[in-house]
């Protein structure tokens, strides 16, 4: 039986506020060597701001204390939980996007879906053989 994302995703991520100054948000990123993240309002999901939105605000001589809010990309894509891992897979290659947001019914964001989640699960079965 085919997974779910809700059962592949990673509960553990960074995020940031809406209100978080988008200098801070970019030197942790660089830290992290992450280049995009959630932007959360008590885990309801206001927007995604990456690199390259920040980049872009810099380039237009924004200030460094403008808060996320202003930065960020609204409505990004999500998925379910219970979306099926090949559905996941297929909207990152239509829509050329790295990550997906696993977003529940309440609005709450569960989790993150990459492409490496998704390949390790299809490789799993394979390497779990070999030993």
């Amino acid at each position: 039986m085919e997974k779910t994302v809700g059962e592949v995703a990673i509960r553990d991520f960074w995020s940031v506020g809406p209100d978080d100054p988008v200098d801070a948000i970019a030197e942790e990123m660089v830290a992290r060597r992450l280049t995009w993240a959630p932007v959360l309002e008590r885990e309801v999901l206001v927007g995604v701001v990456s690199a390259w939105d920040l980049l872009h605000m810099r380039a237009r001589g924004q200030s460094g204390d403008t808060p996320a809010w202003r930065a960020c990309t609204y409505k990004p894509l999500t998925v379910t939980p219970e979306t099926p891992a090949s559905e996941a897979s297929r909207l990152m290659r239509v829509a050329h996007v790295h990550h997906l947001l696993v977003v529940s019914p309440d609005g709450k964001v569960v989790g993150i879906v990459s492409p490496l989640d998704l390949l390790a699960e299809q490789v799993r079965p394979a390497m779990e053989r070999q030993t």
